[in-house]
């Protein structure tokens, strides 16, 4: 006898800073309305997040900022994500919210913190193992009998196409040790063994951006500037890395 409509209308904005540096901004009009009555509610969300990336972890410390009929909501929170190994990777999320109800609600304001951890193990490049935990504490106005909760989920889920992960799956392993013997070669000025090492990580792997970075710097190392122009391009390509506008810029007055 209740019938909800429901719409949102959410204009975002994410700014790449950097390289493996962004912030999103968005805000939010969520437009409740009930068939069975004429209450209209809308809640407004203002999020302000800054995102770090890099290699197989990501940090994401946000802030968000909801107001509806009832309450504002304040919440802070940090989420970091990381591959642990292969294809195990864990996420934490600690987020602290405040919120101010209004009189008619019955009490003016309450705290809560929640702490999620999710683990996932990639069993094919579309089958995930996950097990959910999660723990909220909440002060005592919301419930005098039950101020903490203890939620634990094991599931399956299914995609068929799993993009976050692909660069964790099988040829992982592999890419990194060899890019991480290559990284000791460099700091011991094996150079040309370091040289070699990469470009075969390139060929298996031609996404592998961290080989073309360091690739470039070896061949900058022996004094071939040539070689390392086409990696240091292919690098600005894909990340608009204002470093590398700068060395591209000063590789090429030094030719000149």
């Amino acid at each position: 006898s209740n019938t909800l409509n429901r719409y949102s209308l959410r204009p975002t904005l994410y700014y790449q800073i950097r390289q493996g540096h962004a912030l999103k901004l968005y805000f939010n009009r969520d437009h409740y309305r009930y068939q069975s009555s004429d209450d209209t509610i809308n809640k407004n969300t203002y999020f302000v997040g800054y995102f770090y990336e890099y290699s197989r972890y990501s940090i994401h410390p946000y802030l968000n900022y909801k107001t509806m009929l009832n309450y504002t909501e304040k919440q802070a929170g940090i989420e970091w994500f990381g591959s642990i190994y292969n294809r195990h990777t864990l996420t934490l999320d600690l987020s602290f919210i405040n919120r101010d109800y209004s009189e008619d609600y019955g009490f003016e304001s309450n705290k809560e913190y929640d702490l999620n951890l999710n683990y996932s193990y990639l069993i094919t490049r579309a089958l995930s193992l996950n097990l959910n935990v999660s723990y909220l504490y909440t002060d005592s106005s919301i419930a005098d009998n039950d101020t903490t909760n203890l939620i634990a989920l094991l599931s399956m889920t299914w995609s068929t196409k799993w993009p976050i992960f692909d660069q964790y799956y099988d040829k992982s392993d592999n890419s990194d040790h060899q890019f991480n013997h290559a990284r000791q070669l460099y700091k011991q000025k094996e150079y040309k063994r370091t040289i070699r090492i990469l470009k075969k990580i390139i060929k298996n792997e031609p996404d592998h951006l961290e080989s073309y970075y360091l690739l470039s710097y070896a061949y900058i190392k022996v004094g071939n500037t040539q070689k390392a122009v086409p990696y240091l391009l292919f690098i600005y390509e894909q990340t608009e890395d204002p470093d590398i506008e700068y060395l591209l810029i000063s590789l090429t007055d030094n030719s000149s």
